[in-house]
């Protein structure tokens, strides 16, 4: 709770307790590969490399259903 507080830009009230779930569900190691993978899809999307539907059906069944099958308790 206090590291949600302190986080900058702060977090919609409402969006609290997602971020909370998806803290327990995801390592730092993990989120920080999600992070990575979408700083990549964001570059090809701008690049237009790739069609975008292509690379976002790629990205959610790759890291998403990862996530959403190792906990789906807690998914979003």
């Amino acid at each position: 709770d206090e590291r949600i507080e302190r986080y900058k830009p702060p977090i919609f009230w409402k969006d609290k307790d997602r971020i909370k779930n998806i803290l327990k569900i995801w390592n730092t190691n993990n989120l920080e590969k999600f992070l990575i993978n979408l700083n990549i899809i964001e570059t090809e999307f701008k690049r237009n490399d790739l069609d975008q539907d292509t690379q976002f059906y790629y990205f959610l069944t790759q890291n998403l259903s990862k996530i959403a099958l190792k906990n789906t308790n807690n998914f979003i």
